[in-house]
């Protein structure tokens, strides 16, 4: 259930942001203005991200959840050296740098609009705190430690029924016996933190790339219609994108 609940939630943060860019192509008229909001809305979610995948290391370089954005330029060296001096989230930093750039697109008269994409904001927000919430939850202790006394007496007794039995097969049934079981509890360890590097974490790396395809596609491309409104031939592939090996970079053409 708890891995089910985070796998839900981390996929809803990327419909959320595919809404906004969709309305983000409606609503904001200047392509600069667009890239720069899209820019701020992706950096948010992959510095997201990247924090749930370092987890609670000690010993992470934190900045390092930064470089990756930098060096595709989705955020500028002034950007990064403000967030490293601020003291509160950068999910939240960031992703009011996209709600001002909608501010300052939309201008007087067309404030109304604001509360749309303030609204998918606030959405991601809390789905985000939902996710933190949920992996800061752990294991009662006195139930952590009833399961694993559980698990050393009941390998215990498979140790003792296996040594009455006069058989050359009897140490290897117990040395399987004390892998599949040992090896469910490590499965049952990382499912209840699926952000990492682990067999079952899940592909945020890939997740992330093909957000960033989306939302390059919703910005990039341009339809072109007959007079009947029907679409004039097959959508031309991006030609102006090129991909980071870890997620991706966007180019926007000149």
């Amino acid at each position: 259930h708890r891995y089910l609940g985070l796998y839900k939630s981390i996929r809803q943060i990327s419909t959320i942001v595919l809404e906004m860019a969709a309305e983000c192509r409606l609503r904001l008229h200047h392509r600069d203005s667009r890239r720069r909001f899209l820019r701020y809305v992706f950096a948010g979610v992959a510095v997201f991200e990247y924090n749930l995948a370092a987890g609670e290391d000690n010993d992470h370089d934190h900045l390092q959840e930064l470089r990756p954005l930098l060096t595709c330029g989705l955020l500028s060296r002034a950007e990064v050296r403000y967030m490293v001096g601020f003291e509160g989230g950068w999910v939240h930093l960031v992703l009011h740098w996209a709600l001002w750039t909608v501010k300052e697109e939309l201008g007087l008269g067309r404030e109304r609009f604001v509360a749309v994409f303030s609204k998918k904001v606030d959405e991601i927000l809390k789905v985000c705190d939902s996710i933190t919430t949920t992996l800061e939850k752990p294991v009662p202790f006195m139930t952590y430690h009833v399961l694993h006394v559980m698990l050393v007496l009941n390998l215990t007794l498979w140790c003792v029924g296996f040594a009455c039995h006069n058989s050359l097969l009897a140490p290897f049934l117990y040395f399987m016996t004390v892998l599949i079981f040992l090896g469910m509890r490590q499965v049952a360890i990382s499912l209840t933190h699926p952000f990492g590097e682990s067999e079952v974490s899940f592909p945020t790396d890939r997740w992330l790339k093909d957000l960033f395809n989306a939302i390059a596609f919703f910005e990039e491309h341009e339809l072109e219609l007959d007079r009947g409104g029907n679409v004039r031939g097959p959508l031309a592939p991006l030609p102006d994108a090129r991909y980071h090996d870890r997620w991706g970079k966007w180019v926007p053409a000149e």
